[in-house]
């Protein structure tokens, strides 16, 4: 394969380097004289001289050639156990949606040649601005990633990877301020569409609850709540836009706050299924019945309140095809370094509900949850 002659380049050339033959200041053949000597394209011996540049082995500049460095400058890479490896970085918890990310990530990157490896990550800020740092040397071919949190040191260490043209997609989510690919559902839509289906139920009174207003899939849902409202000629309430920490208590207690106004809401729509569950069993708690007296709508991406039974409108995201779709991004980045990049961002999929699912099934996630 293509990828595979790019890799001989590179690693011939740095054997060269490193024995010696090439040292310091010499000028390496330039992109056409390489692809005429391994009888490949030029995108090819481009991405080999990238990678070399990437670990410091020589320098390049428009319109110029590549100038071996000195060994002060060359980066050590780790190199996995097999070549042409890609990756994919997903949170800590084996969610049925993280599931679907990875296997749609692995089996289409295994099916363009590629070897494939997980990592399930526990991080905070410091700890996953680190490990971005370190992918330069890790002997990676490309990244697809669950950017867990939005500070100053991960945009630097994503700035750095784009800047390397290191081949890394955003999963999940984008920063809408950095040229990046990234996959992603269509949040908008699925605000939009959750919105919508408590007003075609009659509720005038919807709240929204998110545990954060910072990323883009929140904010985006955010927006498709306002776009609902606007269309049937509602204004949203300030008051009514709840944000809610992980720990129960504080759920609770927004919730009170919230349900306390004269003209309180009727339905709740949620950013997911965790915070969904949160705001049901605060809502018990007060001494409210859903749906008898406040309903409820969230993406129920892993059957968490089906197997509770907890009754509420729902949507899915498609893990598997944003995995998919997220690995050929990937792949196509990889053979061509130079391409525009992409936001790519698909449609909800119909409720869980709604989908024929067996009681084996069923019982399965009703364990892990």
């Amino acid at each position: 394969m293509d990828h595979c002659i790019a890799d001989r380049i590179k690693h011939e050339l740095q054997a060269r380097i490193e024995g010696g033959e090439l040292p310091a200041g010499v000028t390496l053949p330039s992109e056409h004289e390489l692809a005429a000597e391994y009888g490949t394209s030029r995108s090819q011996a481009r991405q080999a001289l990238r990678d070399l540049q990437r670990e410091g082995y020589i320098m390049r500049s428009q319109g110029r050639r590549s100038i071996v460095t000195g060994a002060d400058r060359q980066v050590h890479v780790y190199s996995p156990l097999l070549e042409n490896v890609v990756a994919i970085a997903i949170p800590e918890f084996q969610s049925r949606y993280c599931r679907g990310l990875m296997n749609g990530f692995m089996a289409t990157a295994t099916k363009r040649g590629f070897q494939t490896l997980s990592y399930n990550m526990v991080f905070d800020p410091h700890s996953e601005a680190l490990f971005l740092n370190r992918v330069l040397r890790s002997g990676l071919r490309g990244l697809a990633i669950w950017v867990n949190h939005d500070d100053p040191a991960i945009r630097m260490a994503l700035a750095a990877l784009g800047a390397a043209s290191f081949p890394i997609v955003l999963l999940d989510r984008h920063i809408s301020d950095m040229d990046l690919d990234s996959v992603c559902t269509d949040n908008e839509s699925i605000g939009h569409a959750l919105t919508r289906k408590l007003l075609d139920k009659g509720h005038r009174n919807i709240a929204f609850f998110s545990d954060g207003y910072v990323f883009s899939s929140q904010l985006e849902r955010l927006a498709g709540y306002r776009r609902a409202l606007a269309e049937a000629g509602l204004s949203p309430n300030p008051a009514w836009l709840g944000e809610a920490s992980d720990d129960g208590a504080p759920v609770t207690d927004t919730v009170a706050r919230v349900v306390a106004f004269r003209d309180a809401p009727t339905a709740f729509v949620c950013t997911h299924d965790s915070l969904a569950m949160r705001v049901w069993e605060a809502l018990r708690r007060l001494g409210y019945e859903v749906p008898g007296d406040m309903e409820l709508a969230a993406p129920d991406d892993d059957l968490r309140a089906l197997t509770r039974d907890i009754p509420m409108e729902a949507l899915s995201q498609p893990g598997f095809d944003i995995g998919a779709r997220a690995a050929e991004l990937m792949v196509a980045r990889i053979a061509q370094p130079d391409r525009p990049h992409e936001r790519v961002q698909l449609p909800p999929t119909p409720p869980m509900r709604e989908l024929d699912l067996g009681d084996s099934v069923i019982a399965s996630f009703a364990r892990q949850d």
